[in-house]
């Protein structure tokens, strides 16, 4: 029976946002971004299934959690085991076929923790594998050496001669010899017992019986096993139409979305690129008239100055003077003459100077005066009058510049408040369909809740009526799978035979009184029970030494090989290891997970070496990182396929393949998908979108032996 982790659950903690509950496929791929728990998860899976402490144990690097998991495996017993970061037991002590003991350190085969794809301890060795590891799962030397320590001295003198054990009679030899002698003398008595029970049938009977009862007690299971799985089927329907939306929120959603979507297509229509021009004129129009209102009084100040210092005024006084200054002269009066010329002078001078000053304008002021009538009469289409007409027209634009400007205050006021409102209707719709929603996906998300609400509501109903129609009592549900599928009609015929087989047994039981005796005796039994258990005991007597004898005589002869191969291999252990590197199954694996790489070789100094298809051979310290995963990977799966024996086990990949190319991860995952027809189980976790795409498409052709977790982070 394959090896196979059936479930796990694990209680939050950390960075887990969610309790973790996950039933297991073929192929299974847990995925989620940073801090979301994947490493946690894994580490509760190591911490639960392998040993982490102890003689024999290699250490993990493991963080301080405070774990609560059990991850259910089948194929160790009948029924599943269940694992638990405190159980006592784990896998890789119980996983093991009888006389076959597993290498060391298994486990870091099957596990690649957060992307550490190497085999050798913490990667300290310059390739990645080192020689110990060569030797642990190629030469078998460390295993070979713990046996030998467990081999007695008389049985490393011992030989096996034509199929018999010879040796010293002592020890396990001497215990061996009593056995059989009790087994010969045991099955002697039981053919007797079974010569006199058989006349009346009673044998036949008895094991019919028995296997009836077991048929029904499968079928039994089998039917609260599937009451177990309704119910929770029933629960898990009952909690996803909780998870959904509401049809009442779906509406007010709905309604939300028609609002927006009003308020939107008014806006454009108020919002035209045109009219927001005739508004930004309008502004813009205002701001030239006040502009120009200013420049205009600038201008006409400037020429009221000129003319108040007008000297024309003062001519005739000038001309009186110098008259006067003349008369004075004629008469004698040379000084007052003097001065009266001399004011005369003064005042007849200004006026010329003032006569030149106001014709010679300035052409800059005038220019100005132009340019402000042609702007004036471009913008309004009417001629510049005066400075009253410019102000009235700038008062006039003073109160439609204020009206645009709040006008586009508002129009963008009215954009950002409908920017909102879509990143909440956003928002909203992507928290209730699970995913981002665009808006022209709106209506059509809204739409598949509602579609996944009334299926889910259905389904749940049809279960409801199936649990119904079974009548088990909620107290007797089965959770564990029986491996049965349950069926009415025949277990009415099961009971029926049943009764049958009773009846007749109760018939010959009187007959079979007179060997109770001797089974008594052969048993010391020193009481009289029932037929049913003398025989049990009897047969129970004779298992029990049957086993004692086949155990110790496995154990004797493994011990005598396993000392004999130890003695013929000290001397052989690195061409051995050549060989095995080169052996068929190894090779294989590597074609088939690298793309250049063919063949491996143990370079004399003990460096694992690796040959590409033109013969070229590249240590493996020397390749890439992606080169070197591909490597780790082929020797992990290798090791592990000869450890087990070509038992199907799993893997359980941290993001291992998050180093190598979009090329080589193909290559990877193909030989996983290998794996998986060949019986293993894979488990990758992982936070690459490309390596889940590449997964989810090779699930797709697995159906429902591919399974998928997605994990959320904390908001």
């Amino acid at each position: 029976m394959n090896i196979r982790i059936e479930q796990i659950k694990v209680r939050r903690n950390g960075p887990l946002r969610d309790d973790f509950e996950f039933n297991c496929a073929d192929l299974n791929l847990i995925h989620g971004a940073n801090e979301t728990g994947k490493s946690y998860l894994v580490e509760c899976l190591i911490k639960s299934l392998f040993k982490t402490t102890g003689k024999k144990a290699r250490p993990w690097t493991l963080r301080r959690w405070n774990l609560n998991a059990q991850v259910s495996v089948s194929g160790l017993n009948e029924t599943s085991v269940v694992f638990k970061p405190s159980s006592k037991e784990k896998l890789d002590t119980l996983w093991h076929a009888p006389g076959q003991e597993l290498p060391e350190n298994l486990a870091h085969l099957l596990v690649v923790k957060q992307g550490a794809t190497w085999l050798s301890p913490a990667g300290d060795d310059e390739d990645g594998v080192g020689m110990d590891v060569l030797r642990n799962f190629l030469s078998g030397e460390k295993l070979l050496e713990g046996l030998e320590k467990r081999i007695p001295k008389n049985l490393q003198s011992a030989s096996l001669n034509a199929g018999q054990i010879e040796g010293r009679q002592a020890g396990e030899i001497k215990e061996r010899a009593a056995l059989e002698k009790q087994l010969v003398s045991l099955n002697a008595l039981l053919d007797a017992c079974n010569i006199k029970s058989s006349s009346a049938g009673r044998v036949e009977l008895e094991s019919e019986k028995e296997k009836l009862l077991r048929q029904i007690e499968i079928l039994d299971a089998a039917k609260r096993h599937r009451a177990f799985r309704l119910d929770r089927a029933i629960g898990e329907q009952e909690f996803a139409i909780g998870d959904l939306t509401s049809e009442e929120e779906s509406g007010k959603l709905r309604e939300r979305i028609s609002q927006f979507r009003i308020k939107k297509q008014k806006l454009e229509t108020e919002t035209t690129s045109e009219k927001r021009k005739r508004l930004q004129h309008v502004i813009d129009d205002h701001q030239y008239l006040k502009q120009a209102v200013t420049s205009y009084k600038s201008l006409t100040a400037a020429r009221k100055q000129g003319e108040q210092s007008d000297w024309s005024k003062w001519l005739p006084v000038g001309l009186a003077l110098m008259a006067a200054a003349i008369a004075t002269g004629i008469a004698g009066w040379t000084i007052v003459a003097i001065l009266l010329g001399a004011i005369a002078l003064v005042l007849v001078g200004g006026h010329i100077w003032f006569l030149r000053r106001h014709d010679d304008h300035d052409p800059q002021a005038d220019a100005e005066f132009e340019r402000l009538a042609a702007e004036y009469k471009r913008r309004f289409n009417n001629p510049l009058t005066d400075l009253a007409g410019l102000e009235a027209t700038r008062e006039k634009y003073s109160q439609l510049a204020a009206t645009a400007n709040a006008t586009l205050q508002q129009q963008e006021q009215a954009n950002r408040d409908l920017d909102s409102e879509h990143d909440k209707i956003s928002l909203a719709v992507s928290r209730v369909s699970g995913g981002a929603a665009d808006e022209p996906n709106w209506d059509q998300s809204i739409e598949d809740i509602q579609n996944a609400r009334r299926e889910i509501k259905q389904n749940a109903q049809r279960l409801a009526r199936e649990l119904q129609q079974l009548g088990v009592p909620k107290d007797q549900y089965l959770s564990d799978d029986p491996k049965s599928e349950y069926d009415a009609a025949e277990i009415d015929r099961l009971q029926t035979r049943l009764k049958s087989i009773e009846q007749e047994s109760n018939r010959v039981e009187d007959e079979l009184q007179d060997i109770q005796r001797q089974i008594i005796v052969a048993c010391g039994i020193d009481f009289v029970p029932g037929w049913e258990d003398l025989l049990d005991a009897l047969r129970k007597t004779r298992d029990d030494v049957a086993e004692k004898l086949r155990a110790v005589t496995a154990e004797i002869i493994s011990k005598i090989v396993v000392y004999q191969v130890v003695t013929e291999q000290r001397d052989r252990q690195n061409d051995h290891i050549r060989a095995e590197l080169q052996s068929e199954l190894l090779e294989d694996i590597l074609k088939n997970t690298s793309i250049h790489y063919q063949h491996f070789h143990l370079a004399e100094n003990e460096q694992l070496e690796v040959e590409d298809t033109d013969g070229d051979r590249y240590p493996v310290s020397q390749l890439s990182t992606g080169a070197r995963e591909q490597i780790f990977l082929s020797l992990r799966i290798g090791f592990a396929t000869r450890a087990l024996r070509h038992q199907p086990g799993f893997l359980i990949l941290d993001d291992a393949f998050q180093h190598s190319d979009y090329k080589h991860r193909k290559v990877l995952i193909e030989q996983c998908m290998s794996l998986i027809d060949r019986g293993w189980q894979i488990f990758y976790f992982s936070m690459d979108d490309h390596i889940r795409h590449l997964l989810q498409a090779k699930g797709k052709r697995l159906g429902d032996r591919f399974s998928e977790k997605v994990l959320e982070r904390y908001r």
